[in-house]
């Protein structure tokens, strides 16, 4: 494990030691969310790099570290599909590989999440979820 220093808009820079091999950037409006989210990544051992909405999240998104997009689908402005359509334009523009994107939402129905997916998403969670389910879905899609 290696200590790693994490800014986030929440408080000052906070020193945590789990594996930085890699970071998840966590975009959320709602910054309770985002709280929460940091204690249940850092419980599953992984580092988390967040943004409260898409300007932070773009300012940032370019961080080497980062291999999984964790985004909030209803930001205010905007949505998580508009931010992920950003990342992988800036993606391709810089020949980067594309990272793995699960989109979180309280949007249950049918059509919403095929729209998300549609939208490139590679993985879909309902709130509410478990942080088993949430660090599941994380380690399927990085080990793929």
């Amino acid at each position: 494990m290696a200590a790693a220093i994490c800014y986030t808009g929440l408080a000052a820079p906070m020193t945590l030691t789990i594996n930085c091999e890699f970071m998840i950037l966590a975009v959320d409006d709602d910054k309770l969310n985002l709280l929460l989210l940091g204690e249940l990544l850092e419980d599953g051992g992984f580092a988390m790099l967040e943004a409260d909405g898409i300007e932070t999240a773009l300012d940032c998104e370019n961080d080497p570290r980062i291999q999984l997009l964790l985004l909030d689908s209803n930001l205010n402005p905007g949505t998580g599909s508009q931010l992920l359509a950003e990342i992988r334009s800036r993606e391709i523009a810089r020949g980067t590989p594309r990272r793995p994107a699960i989109v979180v939402t309280g949007d249950v129905d049918d059509s919403q999440q095929r729209k998300l997916m549609a939208d490139g998403f590679d993985q879909f969670i309902a709130k509410p979820y478990t942080a088993a389910h949430l660090i599941d879905q994380i380690n399927r899609l990085l080990t793929r």
